[in-house]
Order: structure tokens, then sequence, then C-alpha cells
């Protein structure tokens, strides 16, 4: 008999997320799992209280065993990847680590890993307040890596010596630090981007390689399940499973190659797209961009149908307005980024662009002092 595994993904999702007592719309559970599949670099942006911590932690926890993800808290003083890991002194002959040091060391790539071997499974990286410090200075080894929509392996580089060094205060070779970390397979980074008028707006850059995530409170607040979760302790045990998922961010796309699925898939997205460039007067995606957007459709038509209480209709529709999102709207400039709400707010049934548009713009925006807003500056 054949296992779904779009199937069993959704629905084990689902049951994970009440145990733990966390409470999402449908729609937004397909888009979570639909993001983290399909891309290797995920940012959650909104303002603080909207979940975006919480969101990527339970992604995290869902799709990988605790051997195989980290956690790195950014601080404002970081400018370059030397902060997260440390550095090589020549003059003592030692390298001074620092704490991201062993959380990336956990995550290196094992290619003779055997199957059910922890370490043959995708690495999952949380980056906590990624934009205390640019992005693209700290954390360039994975913006210069993930160039390409799909990278099986991202280098670190940690010194320039041709051989392992001795780290400071250890002996022994179990203490050393080799010249680079390769992080793999297929290596996945959630961000959080908490946006308000003292946060620094990622960089087009950075943005233009990630699957940027809107997260908005909920209107049910005191949900049962979440109040009842408060005082069920144990009940968020992971169990096994949907980490053998999280692998080749192109997988469910493969399976439609010269099928008509993929023309059906691309024909939905051409659709949005001329929309966009219809209401901004331009065609804003490159081909990196299609490519990523279709990646992303292929996993959100696969798994939407299977979330409970998913709302059946134009799932393909629904999954290129929400790649559009993702992945266009935060890299528009703010004539384009003006443009583009007020079309998609007012244009079309209830969505969850429409819901996104509709709370970054929700008056018309007053541009007279002369005020750049775009995506980011929407946010704050």
């Amino acid at each position: 008999m054949t296992v779904n595994r779009a199937e069993q993904t959704a629905i084990a999702f689902d049951n994970y997320l009440g145990a733990r007592g966390l409470v999402y719309e449908s729609a937004t559970k397909a888009d979570l799992l639909a993001a983290t599949l399909s891309s290797q670099f995920v940012l959650f942006a909104g303002p603080s209280g909207t979940g975006k911590s919480t969101a990527a932690s339970a992604l995290a926890e869902f799709f990988s065993p605790v051997e195989r993800r980290s956690t790195i808290t950014v601080e404002r003083t970081w400018e370059s990847p030397q902060d997260v890991t440390g550095s090589y002194s020549s003059f003592a002959g030692y390298f001074l680590a620092k704490p991201g040091l062993d959380e990336l060391a956990r995550l290196v790539h094992n290619p003779n890993a055997l199957p059910g071997n922890p370490s043959a499974l995708t690495p999952l990286v949380v980056v906590e307040e990624a934009n205390l410090s640019p992005i693209e200075g700290y954390l360039n080894p994975v913006v210069h890596g993930l160039s390409s929509p799909a990278r099986e392996t991202i280098s670190w580089a940690l010194h320039p010596m041709p051989s392992p060094v001795p780290r400071s205060g250890e002996e022994g070779a179990s203490a050393d630090v080799p010249p680079s970390l390769i992080l793999g397979p297929w290596p996945r980074f959630l961000g959080t981007i908490n946006v308000d008028h003292t946060a620094i707006a990622p960089a087009r850059k950075v943005s233009g390689r990630a699957c940027v995530v809107l997260l908005e409170p909920l209107d049910d607040v005191a949900a049962a399940d979440g109040i009842d979760a408060l005082w069920n302790e144990g009940t968020a045990a992971r169990e096994g499973g949907p980490e053998e998922l999280l692998h080749d961010p192109r997988t469910a796309l493969a399976f439609l190659r010269g099928t008509p699925e993929l023309t059906e898939l691309a024909d939905s997205l051409d659709t949005v797209i001329r929309r966009l460039g219809a209401a901004i007067g331009a065609n804003p995606v490159s081909k990196r961009d299609e490519q990523r957007c279709l990646l992303y459709m292929a996993f959100f038509r696969d798994i939407a149908p299977y979330v409970p209480g998913f709302q059946q209709g134009e799932v393909l529709m629904q999954a290129a307005e929400n790649a559009v999102l993702h992945f266009v709207l935060p890299g528009l400039t703010p004539q384009q980024f003006l443009a583009a709400v007020d079309h998609f707010r007012e244009e079309g049934p209830p969505s969850l662009l429409r819901s996104r548009c509709a709370r970054l713009l929700p008056e018309k925006a007053d541009v007279s002092l002369g005020y750049a807003v775009d995506f980011w500056t929407a946010l704050s």
C-alpha cells in the first residue's frame, strides 16, 4: 500500500500543533508546511506578539530531532560570520570560539551516514531576532550559499589555516576546529524578523533569497485548545516520521515534470503575475522568483487539501497568490508595492494574500512627506 506522504504530513502537523496548544487557521498551516518544505531560508516577519518565534520553533521541533536542530540568538553588534562562530588568533595559535560554533557543529553533513542515523537528516537552524544586525553580514555563508533555489550543502568558513587548529582552553583532537563546517544535507534556516520603527529592514539581496512569511494575531485569542494545553504537561511530545520529508526543496516539483499538472501550476502563477503586472505597470518577477514560487506551489498543492478544515476550491490560485506574497512583494519598490497592495486587497474573494495586504495598509498610505513605504516599512 502506497503511503500518501502529503496527507501524512498534513495530519501529523495538525495533531502536533493541537498537542502544543497552538492554533492556526487551516490556510496558515498549509502555508507554513509548504514554505518550510520548499525553501531553505524562511523569514517570519511581523510586529511583536504575532507568534514568529513560536512558529519557527514549532516547525523546527516538528521536522527535526533534537540532534539536528539548533538556535542562534542574534546580537546587535554582529557584523560578520566570525561574530557567530568565533575567530582564529594567529598570535596565540588557537581558535577563540563563540556559542554559535557548537550550535552549528552539531549540524555538519555526513555523506556516509546510513538511513536511520540522525546525522543523515536535514539540519534546521532557528535564527532569533535575525534583523538585530544586518543579515547579509553575520549570515553571509547562508545568503551567499543560497543564491540558487536548492543547495545540498552550505559551507561556513571558520579560519584560514589548512588543517584543524586547537580551540582556546581545550586540548585534544576532539577540541580541534576545522577550517570550515559543511552543513547539510539540504539545511533549513528559519529566521524571525521583528519589524518596528527601530528595526533594520533586510536588504533586498536577503529577501530575494528567502521565503518571507507574514504572521498576524489570531481573531480567536482565547482558543480552548491553547488554554487547555497550559495544564497538559507532556502533550507536546514529538512523534517521529516527518523529519524524513525535509530534504531537497525541488522534490514536489520534480514529480510534476512533463505532466499537465505542471502546466496548470505555471498557468496559475502566470495569471497572478499578469494581474500584478497590470496593477504596477511592469513585471517585477525574476526567473529566480519564478522558480521559488513554483517550488512552493508544488508543495502547497500536495499538502493543503489534507489539512483538516482547509476550504477546498481554487487551491492552485491560492498557492500562486501565497507565493507572490512570500517571494515578490518584499522586493517591490515603494511605488510598485503601494499599487500591488491596493490591487490585491480589493481583488477577488477572501484569501491569505488579501488578509495580509489589508493589514499591511489598512488605510491609504500618506506619502506626502516623502516617506518611502515599501513592504518592510509598512510592517513597522
